[in-house]
């Protein structure tokens, strides 16, 4: 089989019933006319690798065979499983990265900004997906501004505070620059340290990775002794660690501090109730929206 052929066995089986200009666009790009394609998805069709019908839209759509249809009469229909590997005829159909990639990339975007499944990846080139990789790296301070914000309204409440103190609290998150040597929130009256921490669990489980568990461990050495250039000592501050507040998260932590030496996971308060006072001797973890 050509290697054409696989590929649009391939593309199929990710997404059954895309036309010949959808899976040109997916395999060839948007640039190329679907005739090869076309004739490719006709070679298919006569050997009832796939049918090809009208989709609820009127457009011509691939579908993978099921069975023996009217128009396959007297044809041994190949069945093409959900294998990666190989079909039941025992012919390859090989996985292609790109495809792949491409796929994921169109339907993440379109569904991410609920806008029209396009080919974008075909429309961005090397260097403007470089550009696009520079926006995105900006997600994460993205989020920490917005938990920094949701965890100085915990802060206010918590300790009453209000008017035009709040407001400077609030200017002077909104005007520290990302990265900027510190805390990510300091404040002297209360005596407040708290960093902010954006981690999801990788790969949509519950744990946090190797690199998240580091970044935890250095915030939580940074909370409870101090800098390594401080500007203050934190021996008489409030510590506090701000999460993003999901089910996930909360498991992730969870068994991040379970699996913490006792004499640092006597520190941390997880589970504590918002309406007790806070001491200086532990770090506060506070689930934010």
């Amino acid at each position: 089989m050509s290697i054409i052929k696989e590929k649009i066995l391939a593309a199929l089986q990710a997404n059954s019933g895309l036309t010949d200009r959808e899976i040109t666009d997916l395999l060839l790009g948007g640039a190329i006319g679907p005739q090869k394609v076309n004739q490719a998805a006709r070679s298919l069709e006569e050997k009832c690798l796939i049918e090809r019908r009208k989709r609820a839209d009127g457009k011509i759509g691939n579908f993978i065979a099921v069975g023996k249809e009217n128009n396959c009469a007297g044809k041994e229909v190949v069945k093409i499983t959900t294998s990666k590997k190989r079909n039941q005829g025992g012919e390859a159909i090989s996985y292609d990265r790109e495809i792949d990639l491409r796929q994921k990339f169109n339907k993440g975007l379109a569904k991410l900004l609920d806008i029209e499944e396009k080919d974008y990846y075909s429309r961005l080139a090397t260097g403007q997906m470089d550009q696009l990789k520079t926006i995105i790296s900006n997600v994460n301070n993205i989020i920490t501004l917005r938990l920094a914000v949701s965890l100085t309204e915990f802060i206010c409440n918590k300790f009453d505070i209000a008017g035009d103190k709040k407001n400077l609290i609030c200017e002077k998150i909104k005007t520290t620059k990302p990265n900027a040597n510190g805390f990510d929130l300091q404040l002297s009256d209360p005596d407040i340290v708290a960093e902010i921490k954006c981690n999801i669990p990788i790969n949509g489980g519950q744990k946090f990775g190797s690199a998240q568990k580091k970044g935890l461990m250095k915030d939580i050495n940074s909370l409870l002794y101090g800098k390594r250039k401080p500007s203050k000592s934190v021996r008489s501050s409030i510590k506090i660690m701000g999460l993003y507040d999901t089910e996930d998260v909360r498991a992730a932590i969870g068994h991040f501090i379970e699996k913490l030496d006792n004499n640092i996971k006597s520190k941390i308060k997880s589970d504590f109730d918002p309406s007790e006072d806070m001491d200086r001797e532990h770090i506060y973890i506070v689930f934010v929206k």
